[in-house]
């Protein structure tokens, strides 16, 4: 049942495994799954924006708006 909560959180077996494992080697598995999950936190609002700009957007070809191509290159 908690394996199933960590799994859902992004974690995987062996990851959620890890944390049985020795002080240096659990703390280093946290520490690259927190960045990890940082730079997926990034991306989705990155994604956010492009599909907010998007939905508002007036452009009859949203891909040729000079705002979402501005956007878009941000990233």
């Amino acid at each position: 049942m908690v394996l199933g909560k960590y799994q859902h959180a992004g974690l995987t077996q062996s990851e959620v495994k890890d944390f049985q494992g020795a002080q240096p080697h659990r703390q280093a598995m946290i520490s690259a799954k927190i960045t990890e999950i940082e730079q997926r936190r990034v991306d989705l609002r990155h994604a956010t924006q492009l599909l907010e700009h998007a939905l508002q957007c007036g452009a009859e070809d949203v891909v040729t708006c000079p705002e979402f191509r501005a956007l878009s290159a941000r990233r």
